[in-house]
């Protein structure tokens, strides 16, 4: 197996189905250092492309594949003294049919196609008594396939300056953030039943990830297909469904 890999900012936006001639061109630079405040988060993303296909792993159960003796490749981050997350990066189809790298999963455990970019979301939490100054962060590499025992294969440091700056709490930021919700759509996606208490405890799910953004205010649907559900039956070769439904029932009396 060959595999190359480096580290790259949060900026960066892989895509598949798309000419790659010269997608490699990243892995000849490195992102290694970022500056945060305290109560805040930096980003990095670990980027992984091999000749083979491969599964990668962000956790620390073993993982045997139904699909042959395949490698796994585990990613494993530390920083001194800060808690870190590590997620794979999922890809989903795009208007235009190419596949963006845009969701972060949940899963411990990925397949990965071979000649595929594969990032991984590492994000470095600074909580608000972070003591100002440098701390350095390792990502490590390891491969272990079937009865091998695992190999480290690379290493990488990382800086973070954490200056000596606190962010408010994101309710109290000035920016007036107001993402609309569709909370149809959202029932349709977790195959809950429209307004019931499953749906609104899926809900408050998303609510509460958007407040932890500083999110203002929240979506309620007052009338029938706003928006016409974007006119989305005029597309004929793709369609989809994006109506919107009023979460108030209108009775008439008598």
């Amino acid at each position: 197996m060959r595999l190359k890999s480096t580290l790259t900012d949060e900026t960066y936006k892989a895509s598949y189905g798309v000419d790659a001639y010269g997608e490699d061109v990243i892995f000849e630079s490195l992102f290694n250092k970022f500056i945060a405040c305290r109560g805040d988060w930096g980003v990095l993303q670990l980027l992984l492309k091999s000749d083979e296909d491969f599964y990668l792993n962000v956790g620390k159960r073993p993982n045997f594949s139904p699909k042959g003796p395949l490698t796994n490749i585990r990613v494993e981050c530390t920083v001194d003294g800060l808690p870190v997350k590590i997620f794979p990066v999922g890809f989903i189809e795009d208007d235009d049919r190419v596949y963006k790298a845009d969701l972060l999963l949940h899963d411990e455990v990925i397949f990965v196609e071979k000649d595929k970019i594969q990032p991984v979301w590492i994000e470095v939490m600074i909580p608000k008594d972070t003591p100002p100054g440098n701390y350095t962060g390792r990502v490590k590499i390891y491969t272990q396939c079937m009865f091998e025992d695992e190999e480290l294969i690379k290493v990488f440091d990382f800086n973070i300056l954490v200056k000596d700056v606190e962010l408010p709490e994101p309710k109290n930021f000035r920016f007036y953030l107001d993402l609309w919700q569709h909370p149809s759509n959202i029932a349709r996606k977790h195959e809950v039943h429209l307004w019931s208490d499953e749906h609104f405890r899926v809900l408050e799910g998303y609510v509460k990830s958007l407040a932890d953004l500083g999110q203002k205010a929240i979506t309620v649907i007052a009338s029938e297909i706003p928006w016409s559900g974007q006119r989305c039956y005029r597309v004929k070769n793709y369609p989809s469904d994006l109506f919107e439904y009023s979460m108030i029932r209108v009775e008439r009396d008598g």
